[in-house]
């Protein structure tokens, strides 16, 4: 039983309660007749104290259960929380990883400003393949690292990561891609 009606048929029994009492005040007992209405009173709060006790039982039942519902969701609620911050966690990690993906690709364009310096320098073509092996070498490292990422951030449930890394990765793929051309057609044209 709700603890409302619960509560509702104890208040109904303790209004009766105190105007059976108030009535037993009230009486006159000069008489054979006054006597057997006073008994009938006190029989009637008697009764009536019976119900209460009953009633103020299923009132404390009613309690342990809110109680008990109280409980249950205060420990829901924890668990939610603990699992909302394993998850802040675990996409703070994978956006770190992610980070430290953009600062590695970011790196991977050092080697190639540097050959293309040394190219504008009149550096031949032969001098500059073990640097574009370099950037092919890094970008290979990071390819493989952005697509743990992605892997990991789709099995984790955060697509919006698991996007970003992939776009990363492509972006990378091509350039690495285009390295590859540079340095096939640098080492077809320089002398073995």
């Amino acid at each position: 039983m709700s603890i409302a009606k619960t509560a509702a048929n104890l208040e109904n029994e303790l209004t009766r309660y105190e105007q059976q009492v108030a009535e037993a005040k009230r009486l006159e007992i000069s008489s054979e007749k006054g006597l057997h209405k006073a008994k009938a009173v006190l029989e009637a709060c008697a009764a009536t104290e019976q119900r209460m006790r009953g009633e103020l039982q299923a009132f404390a039942a009613a309690m342990n259960e809110m109680q008990q519902r109280q409980a249950a969701c205060i420990e829901a609620t924890l668990a939610t929380a603990k699992r909302i911050e394993e998850r802040i966690q675990d996409r703070a990690a994978l956006l770190e990883r992610f980070g430290q993906l953009g600062v590695r690709a970011k790196e991977v364009d050092i080697p190639v400003q540097t050959v293309m310096q040394r190219k504008a320098e009149g550096a031949k073509d032969s001098e500059l393949l073990d640097a574009l092996g370099e950037v092919i070498t890094r970008t290979d490292a990071v390819l493989a690292d952005a697509d743990a990422v992605a892997k990991d951030s789709h099995e984790h449930g955060w697509e919006d990561i698991a996007r970003e890394a992939t776009a990363l990765k492509q972006q990378l793929q091509s350039a690495r891609n285009k390295v590859l051309l540079v340095q096939r057609d640098m080492a077809s044209r320089s002398p073995s």
